[in-house]
């Protein structure tokens, strides 16, 4: 279905943002079964820590959505070279707030375990420069770690803006030769820059989500698209893992032919990046306390539903503050002049919090 026919009840546009919601909650879950040394010895071995095992897929799930949502709104918004540092400016007032209100949750808690420990040197785990660099998501390329373990993500999307923006004329060149040839690029760079640091280690997820775009409007048929599909996901089993292929050639297809009607979902789609920024503070504190103060597996498996329902909690206030303000002011930019007497065509709203 071509952009322009799509209203804002479209299904799978709806289906866009239930998979983000899926997609946030299979890293919490993951991160609150599976993730960091105290969450390991949390649990016990058993069916509930096994359930969150593969939850880090999600990760996946969210590259593939972005490598189809940012070509379709630029797409529609009329995007050309000469609006990159407007793209730049919408995709950092989108992304920052959040994130740097988050960041500063972070640092604030190290400094309060730093006090408790009567200031001792060796208990403040964390330097001027390390927290510095993750003011540009920088911090992989000069060694320090990331003060959460899921910013890592973050980084690599801000790699996609800054790469997409650029190369998006030809991603949408009028000769499909043309179009095709970016994406072989983009696809043979995986291979030169294999450093999960780079983008370019994930870029075959991406371009799963760019020929979705291509499908939907209207820039391949439906046997290229399949033809896309194949050589794309042996391209990321290559590059990346098998399962990660199949996770990324299924979200792909869902996104192109699936129509999901879940509520909770498209709940969890709204609040899907303050929640996947909050929960593992949340849990952190949680799992911090539990470990000193409860011994039985029953009663810390207890404290599973508690954290999950903390961390909603959460992030919908930083949905509600923060991201939902910041959506508007990126989506207040545009990239051209509305003419006088005329207004401009509005992508459905789970796309512009998407995309704004």
């Amino acid at each position: 279905m071509p952009p322009s026919s799509m209203e804002p009840t479209s299904p799978r546009v709806e289906t866009v943002d239930q998979l983000r919601g899926l997609a946030a909650l299979s890293v919490c879950w993951y991160h609150f079964t599976q993730g960091g040394a105290h969450f390991q010895s949390f649990l016990p071995d058993g069916w509930v820590k096994e359930s969150g095992r593969f939850g880090y897929l999600g990760v996946d799930v969210f590259f593939v959505i972005s490598g189809f949502i940012l070509p379709w709104a630029m797409d529609r918004a009329g995007y050309q070279l000469r609006h990159y540092p407007k793209f730049l400016a919408k995709r950092i007032l989108r992304l920052d707030p959040p994130y740097l209100v988050t960041l500063s949750l972070l640092v604030g808690l190290a400094f309060l375990v730093w006090t408790l420990h009567a200031f001792q040197p060796d208990k403040l785990s964390l330097s001027v420069p390390q927290v510095a660099l993750h003011l540009g998501y920088l911090n992989a390329f000069f060694g320090y770690e990331w003060l959460s373990p899921i910013f890592w993500s973050l980084a690599i999307e801000f790699q996609y803006y800054l790469l997409l923006g650029l190369v998006f004329p030809m991603l949408v060149h009028p000769r499909l030769f043309a179009r095709l040839s970016t994406l072989s690029i983009l696809g043979a760079l995986a291979l030169v820059f294999p450093k999960s640091a780079f983008i370019f280690h994930f870029m075959f997820l991406f371009l799963l989500g760019i020929s979705v775009f291509y499908l939907k409007t209207g820039k391949v048929g439906a046997k290229t698209f399949a033809g896309m599909l194949i050589l794309i996901g042996l391209g990321c089993a290559w590059t990346l893992k098998p399962s990660i292929a199949i996770v990324g050639v299924v979200t792909a297809m869902a996104i192109a032919f699936v129509n999901l009607k879940i509520s909770p979902l498209r709940f969890l789609g709204k609040i899907s990046y303050s929640l996947y920024l909050l929960h593992g503070i949340v849990g952190g504190i949680i799992v911090a306390g539990a470990m000193r103060w409860i011994d039985r597996p029953a009663d810390r498996m207890a404290l599973l539903p508690v954290m999950l329902g903390l961390a909603l909690l959460a992030s919908f206030a930083l949905y509600r503050w923060v991201e939902l303000p910041a959506q508007r002011w990126s989506s207040a930019i545009r990239y051209s002049p509305r003419k006088k007497g005329t207004k401009l065509p509005e992508a459905p709203e789970s796309v512009r919090e998407m995309a704004a």
